[in-house]
């Protein structure tokens, strides 16, 4: 950081602080992209207008999911908000939502917004906005991700701060699983005998994902995706598929018969009518569970060992455990699976069941 300061504005100050995380768009809409904010975009981020609310949110989820780095969109009032953070979901991304006021935001109960983000910033000088933005894609990255709402008071935008020339990148603050915690995970997966992993949450970074994958293969590891299959799951032969509304009745066979269930970001349904999410394991299932919310973890069932760690942590962490000197148990269980899973696979390409 330098001591020497720059007469600038809150739009230039915004996309500097998004260029210095990584960020390249701005997905807005039309009221959303003001004159200010499109000249300040001329430069190392680029403000597209991308049509209606709903529009502009689901650009920035897609770019928060390509880009492992927190999506960008801006809306015009409350109303636009909502529609721009659509239905909650377990795998929601780090996202940003900067919103400029709108005369019909006091007809719109602030805890209605609130309640669907990890936190809401406002921001009513145009000095503050690198701090505040730089807060808001921290807490939006860190630990479970998440939206964060931006509210920009009138005039922030436009109105000009002396500022440091340097803007640092954001922290994003992982949550670590204790060695003694991944000790006692390989003590249990060396003891297990029909072990199986579910998949699910946001956090899932390429890294994080090749990480988990040596993991699993080194422990041949048989892996479900929670609402959806994983991106390998045509090629890697420890994938099973996916649980959800439709899911294999082989899987949830097998599902049934393991041993030990490893959730990993994984939230659990209370009951069968949420269909979004998997049940828990049976209590004569072992179930060890990691997750970023300390509050996921004892929600639906107490899990034999919780791991509170992102996903994208534990990954790294889980890459380093051995497996049994003498092999795993389930080799034959696992490879019975996947050919379950291959034989529902060519059904589906055969035009049958999904």
């Amino acid at each position: 950081m330098t001591d020497d300061t720059a007469p600038t504005t809150g739009a230039r100050l915004l996309t500097a602080t998004l260029a210095a995380n990584g960020i390249a768009t701005i997905f807005a809409t039309a009221g959303a992209a003001s004159p200010a904010l499109r000249v300040a975009g001329a430069g190392a981020v680029a403000v597209e207008i991308a049509g209606d609310a709903l529009a502009v949110g689901a650009l920035a989820r897609a770019a928060a999911v390509a880009s492992d780095r927190p999506g960008v969109c801006a809306v015009v009032g409350l109303a636009e908000a909502r529609a721009a953070l659509g239905e909650a979901a377990d795998d929601d991304p780090a996202r940003l939502v900067l919103v400029a006021p709108s005369t019909t935001d006091a007809a719109i109960a602030d805890d209605a917004v609130a309640a669907r983000v990890k936190a809401v910033i406002a921001i009513d000088r145009a000095e503050d906005v690198a701090a505040a933005v730089g807060r808001g894609l921290a807490l939006a990255a860190s630990g479970k991700p998440g939206a964060v709402l931006v509210r920009l008071a009138d005039g922030v935008l436009v109105g000009e701060a002396a500022v440091p020339a340097v803007i640092p990148a954001a922290p994003v603050i992982e949550t670590h699983p204790g060695a003694a915690r991944m000790w006692d995970l390989q003590k249990r997966l060396w003891a297990a005998k029909r072990p199986l992993a579910i998949l699910g949450g946001a956090g899932w970074s390429a890294t994080a994902r090749r990480r988990f994958d040596r993991f699993a293969e080194k422990f041949d590891l048989p892996i479900v995706g929670a609402a959806r299959p994983i991106p390998a799951d045509r090629d890697d032969p420890r994938s099973l598929g996916a649980l959800g509304a439709d899911a294999d009745p082989a899987l949830l066979a097998r599902l049934a018969s393991a041993d030990l269930i490893l959730a990993i970001g994984v939230a659990f349904a209370r009951d069968r009518d949420d269909l979004a999410r998997p049940m828990p394991p049976t209590p004569h299932q072992m179930l060890v569970h990691v997750h970023p919310d300390v509050a996921e973890l004892v929600r639906v069932r107490l899990p034999d060992l919780a791991v509170h760690a992102t996903v994208a942590a534990f990954a790294a962490a889980a890459e380093a455990l051995e497996p049994p000197p003498a092999g795993v148990a389930w080799k034959l269980w696992r490879e019975t699976a996947r050919a379950e899973r291959l034989a529902r696979l060519a059904k589906t390409a055969d035009g049958g069941e999904k």
